[in-house]
């Protein structure tokens, strides 16, 4: 008789314990899986068009930095010229100099435009960076907490306080 107890409230605990989730748990898993998975696929957009956006910013780099090279050679030219002239006459190093000047401005022009580029790439960088940390965090929970596990097993044992006590 004591061997039927003792298997009778086994099985009674057993049954218990193998329904610990209830549907309306595991359905807000789910909700929470697939709402993880939008996310994911939202990030992974956006990490696509960050790259794109970095690509054409590395584009407008270079050429800038070519721009920036033309111009360098073209003052040093210019500079060479206005040398040689000088024993030419006031009036021609005066338009030379004005044309160093106007070189040189668009030089400065150019430079503040490729610190700006070199700044927007940097910002895309880290945003890259700190998208995908975020992305491979949200994995790493998805693949932790995994939404069909039960949460606690001793939290069904609690509403068995009210039957007797087995020896």
């Amino acid at each position: 008789m004591n061997e039927w107890i003792t298997g009778a409230v086994s099985l009674l605990l057993l049954a218990v314990l193998a329904g610990c989730v209830s549907p309306s748990a595991y359905n807000q898993a789910l909700r929470e899986r697939q709402a993880a998975r939008n996310d994911l696929e939202r990030v992974r957009a956006q990490n696509d068009g960050l790259h794109k956006q970095m690509i054409g910013l590395k584009e407008s780099i270079g050429k800038l930095e070519a721009e920036i090279g033309k111009a360098n050679a073209q003052r040093a030219a210019l500079h060479e010229a206005v040398v040689k002239e000088r024993q030419a006459g006031d009036a021609r190093q005066k338009d030379l100099e004005r044309q160093i000047k106007e070189l040189t401005a668009s030089k400065k022009a150019l430079s503040q435009e490729l610190e700006v580029a070199k700044q927007r790439y940097e910002d895309s960088l880290k945003i890259q960076k700190r998208q995908a940390k975020e992305l491979k965090e949200r994995e790493q929970l998805l693949l932790i907490q995994p939404p069909t596990q039960p949460a606690k097993p001793a939290e069904p044992l609690k509403p068995e306080s009210n039957s007797p006590a087995t020896p």
